[in-house]
């Protein structure tokens, strides 16, 4: 069987090492492409991966930003539900929604979450939606603005800003 094979092999010239011991030009340059695009690739990489890791640790700080949205989010809609049960009038809905407020604040460093003092200077914007003069339910629009700062070496500082406006909405 294994002299068939290499009689096929050879009628057909599917050889790499032809009878004289040598290899052909094609099979020699497709050796030294395959191994200078490796070795290009490679040196690639080394030389650029440190960008990445700048891009993901940037998108993290984002992320963080995202984070905070979402932990401000939660608390003023805690507040807006714990205030506007069993409320029958606007001065009722804000002296309570400013009772709930406090309950967040620790004197001597302010508020559990800072941008929680920004809530105090627009409680004009709470309102109490009422059907055929009875309450339905509370509706409060904000605007926030979350601010980060950090820096990735000692060269590049980044300041973060992100305003948002969002409509807050419970049930009386």
């Amino acid at each position: 069987m294994k002299i068939l094979w290499r009689q096929f092999i050879m009628e057909n010239k599917f050889y790499l090492i032809d009878r004289r011991g040598t290899t052909s030009l094609a099979t020699t340059l497709l050796v030294l492409l395959v191994l200078l695009l490796v070795s290009s690739s490679l040196f690639y990489f080394t030389i650029y991966s440190n960008n990445t890791s700048k891009k993901i640790s940037n998108s993290l700080e984002i992320s963080k930003v995202y984070e905070r949205q979402k932990i401000v989010d939660f608390y003023i809609q805690d507040i807006l539900d714990k205030s506007s049960e069993g409320i029958k009038s606007d001065e009722e809905l804000v002296s309570e929604f400013k009772r709930q407020l406090n309950f967040y604040k620790n004197p001597p460093e302010g508020f559990l979450v800072e941008e929680l003092s920004q809530v105090e200077s627009q409680l004009d914007n709470l309102k109490l939606i009422k059907e055929n003069g009875i309450p339905k339910s509370s509706e409060f629009e904000i605007e926030i603005i979350i601010k980060k700062s950090f820096k990735e070496n000692e060269e590049n500082k980044f300041n973060i800003e992100y305003n948002y406006d969002k409509k807050f909405i419970a049930n009386v």
